[in-house]
């Protein structure tokens, strides 16, 4: 289990076996880490991903008759 970009672990990982994972985490910290999250960030890539959002009205349905 890690934290955020800092890629620090608060339990050690496990692997090959089943087991219950259990952690204090200190909730100032997740929100210190949320602030370091950058979507758009240095892996904005404008030349190949574009986001446009359409706000006319839609209908909530459309039907169809099996044409």
């Amino acid at each position: 289990m890690r934290i955020a970009a800092a890629q620090i672990h608060i339990v050690a990982p496990v692997a090959g076996e089943e087991r219950l994972v259990a952690a204090d985490i200190d909730l100032a910290r997740v929100r210190e880490e949320r602030q370091n999250f950058d979507p758009t960030g240095h892996y904005s890539r404008p030349d190949v991903f574009d986001v446009r959002v359409d706000r006319r009205r839609r209908a909530a349905a459309t039907f169809s008759d099996g044409e």
